[in-house]
């Protein structure tokens, strides 16, 4: 498959709706078997992405239910993309409901907000600031998402799957 970019510049136009994924492909440092749909990815390289690693910044969301005809798709929801390379949808439209995927050691309740973190799973919110220097820096978690549903996982739960709204 050919490299894709995700969004494409709408011509003599000055907005466009979100209604649909944006497509991109397998990045060479994504770990495949963390690539399953539900996981916040990031950019790995030009028209590429990976697992979010808590570090970047999350794009939006693996996608399973819009794999376009001739491209890979997992067996189901709950099973990794097959190979580095493959073309992937990636949910971006903030205030759409997905199934994601929770971290590990969690008790999140509707309506909670919810951060992104390592092997793109998400977490509570840690609601602390932290003002540093004379400048007063403030440091925040930014929010990805908001649990539609509660759910707890143990400590082995990590990939435990979350109705969330996206934003």
């Amino acid at each position: 498959m050919a490299a894709t970019s995700g969004f494409r510049v709408p011509a003599n136009k000055m907005s466009q709706p979100i209604t649909e994924p944006e497509y991109f492909n397998i990045g060479a440092n994504a770990t495949i078997a963390k690539m399953i749909p539900g996981i916040f990815v990031e950019m790995n390289g030009t028209g590429a992405v990976k697992e979010f690693d808590g570090t970047g910044y999350p794009i939006g969301v693996l996608d399973w239910d819009n794999v376009q005809p001739g491209d890979y798709k997992p067996a189901n929801r709950d099973t990794a993309f097959g190979a580095l390379g493959d073309r992937v949808p990636v949910i971006v439209q903030p205030g759409k409901r997905v199934r994601c995927r929770l971290a590990a050691s969690q008790t999140i309740v509707k309506g909670q907000p919810l951060q992104a973190g390592a092997d793109g799973h998400l977490s509570a919110m840690t609601l602390t600031q932290a003002i540093t220097g004379d400048g007063g820096t403030v440091t925040f978690p930014l929010r990805s998402a908001v649990a539609d549903e509660g759910v707890t996982t143990d400590g082995s739960g990590a990939g435990t799957a979350i109705w969330v709204i996206l934003g």
